[in-house]
């Protein structure tokens, strides 16, 4: 047996004889006391044999000690292939359309957006497509994208329901997620994210209103922030689901990402929405690289973010690689 090189370490700060086991590998999280982490550590450091059988055990089943033959790196890859090309999960992400009603200073698409929606003849070859997979697959799951997709919901109820019939033909599960800038999310359209059985919805706000406003206009570029709060607060009780506050952060904003918090407890969405961070790109050269963190500025800033504003109410538990 050898050590995972996927394992951290940290104390546990309610009792400093104990220590927290985290393998990003496996995602195992593992409390271990005085006794046994001396055993470990002889083990890592000596080849010293561990005594305690379950611990033992515990520690292979956590995938934090592992056989010597084994290739760590080669269970990431064949991890990454099984998902890439299983075929019992088929993933769609959609965008009906093209259009988008904003006009985001760092948006990645700004040079391809059109006034255009998805055709029937292409509508109808996606749902072609889902019924020839469907004797080989388990379940679907839909991202609902654009452009801004609330701008084609009519496209959106009808391949929905296509592509749920199929699912229950075949016995197969369906879940669904749209990404929306959250300015046309009136009750109306809430009540339909349940008919439309989403179940993760994604809204982006940029910090407070002002420097929002500045970096998510309006196509005429007219605010957008407080049409936005407004509108979560009078369709939260409509909601079928917990919605997500992406935050995109670069130089500009950073400092103000707290606000964002303060703002939701403010107009009574806490209970309803949660942020977190989505680090800004000079993708496809639409932004400028100056404004951008680096990944390693990002992560720093993204982890502070989260011990301050979520690790306080809840437990932050990070996914495991790749």
């Amino acid at each position: 047996m050898k050590k995972s090189l996927y394992n951290f370490e940290f104390p546990f700060q309610e009792d400093s004889s104990q220590t927290i086991f985290y393998n990003s590998r496996t995602n195992a999280l593992a409390l271990v006391d005085a006794e046994n982490y001396t055993q470990y550590k002889a083990f890592c450091e000596d080849g010293a044999a561990i005594t305690d059988e379950k611990f033992l055990k515990d520690l292979s089943f956590g995938g934090f000690l592992v056989d010597d033959e084994i290739d760590e790196l080669d269970l990431i890859r064949l991890s990454l292939l099984q998902s890439r090309f299983g075929n019992h999960h088929l993933g769609l992400t959609i965008a009906p359309t093209s259009d988008c009603n904003f006009r985001c200073i760092y948006c990645y698409e700004k040079d391809s957006l059109r006034k255009s929606t998805m055709t029937e003849e292409v509508q109808d070859g996606l749902i072609n497509y889902v019924k020839r997979v469907a004797p080989i697959i388990s379940n679907v799951s839909v991202s609902w994208y654009g452009g801004e997709p609330l701008l084609a919901l009519d496209i959106i109820e009808r391949l929905t329901g296509e592509i749920r019939a199929i699912c229950e033909e075949n016995k197969i599960g369906y879940s669904a997620a749209i990404v929306t800038n959250g300015y046309l999310l009136t009750p109306k359209v809430a009540q339909k994210f349940g008919e439309l059985h989403i179940s993760s919805i994604q809204i982006t706000l940029d910090g407070l209103p002002e420097l929002h406003d500045k970096r998510r206009p309006l196509k005429d570029g007219q605010p957008t922030f407080s049409k936005i709060i407004s509108n979560l607060k009078e369709a939260k009780d409509f909601l079928p689901c917990h919605v997500s506050i992406r935050v995109n952060v670069d130089k500009q904003n950073i400092s103000q990402v707290d606000a964002i918090i303060k703002i939701l407890e403010e107009n009574g969405l806490n209970d309803v929405a949660s942020a977190y961070l989505g680090m800004v790109e000079n993708s496809n050269g639409t932004y400028q690289d100056s404004e951008c963190f680096h990944i390693q500025e990002f992560s720093e800033y993204d982890y502070e973010f989260k011990v301050r504003n979520s690790m306080s109410r809840v437990n932050y538990y990070p996914p495991a690689c790749p």
